[in-house]
């Protein structure tokens, strides 16, 4: 995959922080990745600078100008058969409503906009128990965010192995 810009939200730790280091690590890597975390304080206003990428012309890709957030299969409201964790589903489900309203706001502006669902990995937050290092789900997730070349792929929640999967 060959962009410009990355911007990372959450980069201090976890997935967040290993897509940093693969993003900075990859043969053609970003001239900028923007590495962000938590402090509202100083928050970075981006689609500026996502609309003058997407204006240079393209099609609509990840490539061209693109906002992939980090969701969760946890949070498909028609997937759901095993209940519980309110606090976490709700907030990835809400996360899963701006994605998709944004998909829909930002096409006339040429901008990709979809969710990835890692799975379960071994972070703080997952603990050893999960089942993946956040390496190797990186590497997965730019694999499969450099497949996001056309318009069809916006507006849309992934599992990891490419399958797209219900809000």
């Amino acid at each position: 995959m060959e962009v410009n810009s990355v911007l990372v939200t959450g980069a201090n730790r976890g997935l967040g922080l290993e897509f940093v280091k693969q993003f900075l690590s990859l043969p053609n890597s970003p001239k900028h990745v923007f590495a962000g975390c938590r402090n509202p304080d100083k928050a970075e206003a981006f689609l500026p600078l996502l609309r003058s990428a997407a204006s240079r012309g393209g099609c609509l890709s990840v490539t061209n100008a693109a906002i992939i957030n980090i969701s969760t299969g946890v949070a498909s409201i028609t997937e759901n058969d095993s209940g519980g964790g309110y606090p976490y589903r709700t907030s990835k489900a809400a996360l899963n409503m701006i994605t998709k309203n944004l998909s829909v706001d930002l096409k006339k502006d040429n901008i990709l906009v979809a969710a990835v669902h890692p799975g379960w990995l071994k972070t703080d937050m997952g603990g050893t128990r999960a089942t993946m290092e956040t390496d190797e789900m990186a590497r997965k997730l730019i694999d499969l965010m450099a497949t996001f070349q056309s318009e069809d792929y916006t507006g849309k929640l992934y599992h990891f192995s490419g399958r797209v999967m219900p809000f």
